[in-house]
């Protein structure tokens, strides 16, 4: 049995660049250093320094760094980005005009694939459209599954009646979570949230409590203006960020799935994230047929400015190998 595809979203290394500790060259070396084959899932934004408005020599040293380091290019990562304009918010039709521009790039890059994300069925023509026009294949990042969201029973049905292979998913593992990130708590404490309100809160998720009555149970606890902003921002975090969706669903999605993101948040010396059921999603996958590629998206350095990004990323690949060839 032969093992998984390997890759990485660039997304994994945020933290290390915005603290400055690595540069772009470097944290694609890191990418690189995980071993051979590794695809690439390419964050535009991060990765270009002159983004949105990048050059044609910017783009060829770019490939350049890519082809020498051997990875594969896989997806290139752009956003639907409705808040670009300085004057009102864009329709998602006008910020897919901006993410054409970014299709120009992924090819300039040799990436076969272009991300976009939070697009709903009502987009999915437009987004088979883009894709003949640029000749990639077109992918929606999605971070929640049918059997407990509606919106996704929406978007697979859409999909199913539009029966284009241009047009495809990337699903999010956060749409599995199982236990709220030691590291997020910390950070949110630290960053003004209450302790009393984040009880609240963490509380409120699992089993999840209906939002008015969390949101009425804050504006009752006599938090600041600035307390109780940080303590609903960390309360939608928690449902939009970190769901709680039924593994089993994914057998719906993935006559549509590309890739995965392998959402995690920190791992132990075996590479076990107890905030995601890998244990339970890997052999689905592997039973289910899947040949897609398991793109590691490493979300603790946001939280976690002691946790070496690389090790982290590591230990999740060798975890999800070894899932992948148990018997």
């Amino acid at each position: 049995m032969t093992g998984p595809r390997l890759g990485v979203m660039t997304f994994s290394l945020c933290g290390d660049l915005w603290r400055r500790r690595m540069s772009i060259d470097e944290s694609l070396e890191a990418v690189a250093s995980l071993g051979a084959g590794q695809e690439v899932e390419l964050l535009g934004s991060l990765a270009l320094p002159a983004f949105p408005a990048s050059s044609a020599d910017e783009l060829r040293r770019l490939r350049a760094t890519i082809e020498r380091l051997e990875l594969v290019p896989s997806v290139y990562c752009a956003d639907l980005e409705r808040g670009r304009s300085r004057s009102r918010t864009l329709s998602q039709c006008e910020a897919l005009e901006l993410v054409e521009v970014e299709a120009g790039y992924a090819r300039e890059l040799g990436f076969p694939a272009l991300r976009v994300n939070a697009a709903g069925p009502d987009l999915l023509e437009d987004l088979d459209r883009l894709a003949g026009r640029t000749g990639l294949v077109v992918l929606i990042e999605h971070g929640a599954e049918p059997r407990t969201d509606p919106h996704t029973a929406e978007l697979v049905a859409g999909l199913d009646r539009l029966g284009s292979q241009r047009v495809g998913l990337i699903v999010d593992g956060s749409a599995f979570v199982r236990r709220l990130p030691e590291g997020w708590r910390r950070a949110a404490v630290a960053g003004g949230v209450p302790t009393a309100a984040l009880d609240l809160i963490v509380g409120s998720w699992d089993p999840e409590q209906p939002l008015p009555e969390v949101m009425g149970a804050l504006h009752g606890m006599g938090l600041d203006r600035l307390e109780l902003d940080l303590a609903v921002y960390a309360l939608m975090t928690t449902r939009f960020l970190f769901r709680k969706g039924d593994v089993q669903g994914l057998r719906e999605l993935l006559p549509w799935t590309h890739h995965m993101q392998t959402k995690f948040f920190a791992t132990d010396a075996e590479g076990v994230d107890p905030c995601v059921p890998y244990d339970e999603i890997v052999p689905l996958l592997r039973d289910a047929g899947y040949a897609g590629g398991l793109h590691a998206e490493y979300e603790g350095g946001i939280w976690s400015a002691e946790l070496d990004t690389v090790a982290e990323i590591r230990r999740h690949q060798g975890y999800l190998e070894r899932l992948w060839g148990a018997a």
